[in-house]
């Protein structure tokens, strides 16, 4: 009896303390912004921004976008590289007309936020004697310690900057063209074009996003009738552009002694579920 009483109290307290909460209990951009205020940005100092060592275009967007995103909210920040940048990372800056980060060589005494990453040995020199202030990342917690709190965003996701895209959205900054299009870069760099199995239903949802922010289309568009592309990637349909059909033309020699022809055409039915085949004159 003991057990279902305390079962009923605890039941009815958090339905009255579900009942008692508005709007103003909720999480909101405040409480975020609030969360960042607390930390230790030191006077008329600047904080780095950096990703790991022999960076990728992930680790290298990831930090742009974040200190973008600091920037915006009131915080003195710089994107820095801890490495020399290769050549996809270099075309996706000039692609959005962004300059390259410079060199962080040594980040001891430095305060930092360590993007795509938080494991000194992936780290730029001396980050054991720096004074970390974040971690944003989509790996594992690595051996990254601080004697001061830190404000970690460590996500499941396909990419940091998905994550760093949450951030943007969490905080209510309105993203420009060319953040967009280097979080959608380093989104698909990482994910190998959407075909990993690092990819999320959030990374998916924020590819659909991006991908209109950064100008490079309106809208996805499927011409297949079996869908694949909408399901595959989470989408839904937002409108019907046209319908249209298909025609498989064979040659009727070809048709009858090539099989590939032939195989080419049950394929064809098999996959789409109904195929035409029209056998033109062999003259």
């Amino acid at each position: 009896m003991k057990k279902v009483f305390y079962k009923v109290a605890f039941i009815a307290t958090l339905i009255l303390s579900l009942l008692s909460c508005d709007s103003d209990d909720q999480l909101t951009v405040d409480h975020f912004s609030k969360a960042l205020a607390a930390l230790d940005w030191g006077e008329g100092t600047t904080t780095y921004v950096v990703g790991h060592k022999s960076p990728d275009t992930d680790a290298v967007c990831s930090a742009i976008t974040y200190a973008y995103l600091m920037n915006a909210l009131g915080y003195s920040c710089e994107p820095r590289v801890a490495g020399k940048l290769n050549n996809e990372t270099k075309m996706v800056l000039k692609r959005f007309g962004i300059a390259e980060p410079k060199l962080l060589e040594n980040a001891e005494g430095e305060r930092i936020i360590m993007t795509d990453h938080s494991e000194l040995l992936q780290a730029v020199a001396g980050m054991d004697k720096a004074k970390v202030l974040q971690i944003i990342d989509h790996h594992g917690l690595g051996s990254v310690t601080s004697s001061s709190p830190l404000f970690c965003r460590i996500m499941p996701l396909g990419s940091s900057c998905t994550v760093v895209y949450t951030s943007f959205k969490d905080y209510g900054v309105t993203i420009s063209r060319e953040m967009a299009g280097l979080i959608l870069s380093a989104l698909l760099s990482d994910t190998n074009n959407m075909t990993s199995t690092t990819v999320t239903a959030v990374d998916s949802l924020m590819y659909a996003e991006l991908l209109p922010l950064t100008g490079i289309a309106e809208r996805i568009i499927d011409i297949t009738a079996t869908g694949t592309t909408l399901r595959e990637n989470n989408l839904v349909i937002v409108d019907e552009v046209c319908a249209s059909t298909a025609r498989f033309f064979a040659n009727v020699c070809s048709f009858r002694t090539d099989s590939r022809v032939a195989q080419l055409a049950q394929n064809m039915s098999e996959t789409i579920g109904e195929a035409t085949v029209i056998a033109g004159s062999s003259n």
